[in-house]
């Protein structure tokens, strides 16, 4: 699958099968507010880390955890080959997405603070480490 054929495919409202040319449509749908935060992972999670992830992911309604495996290539790569700042020693990167269908800026601070309280609760399983730009 190339690169252009993937953005079609993980567009969630566009069908499966559809040509790479619907997106030169510039008018998407309506897309509802949403937030993602980042982990970044240094060490393995155990089965009971995730399952301690994942309820507290259902009690605070995230409805959404992306997982992104780095493997050993990244750390193989030279930094000045591609600018990625989480390179060696990370081996994986896990996004939590919140999205909401209310308006107003009380229903985004509600789902904002969903999302800080993810963070906060799994900073002692996983690497939060600072954004660091290059």
């Amino acid at each position: 699958m190339s690169w252009i054929a993937s953005v079609v495919f993980y567009t969630e409202y566009l069908p499966i099968g559809t040509p790479t040319t619907a997106l030169l449509n510039r008018t998407p749908p309506s897309v509802n507010p949403f937030k993602i935060k980042s982990d970044y992972v240094k060490r393995p999670i155990s089965e009971q880390g995730f399952k301690f992830i994942f309820e507290k992911m259902k009690e605070l309604e995230i409805t959404t955890l992306e997982f992104n495996p780095y493997g050993v290539r990244m750390s193989e790569i030279s930094e000045f080959a591609k600018p990625f700042p989480y390179r060696s020693g990370y081996i994986a990167q896990i996004q939590y997405l919140v999205d909401w269908e209310e308006s107003g800026p009380e229903a985004a601070n509600q789902h904002l603070n969903l999302t800080r309280m993810i963070k906060y609760i799994n900073g002692g399983l996983l690497e939060n480490t600072p954004m660091k730009f290059l």
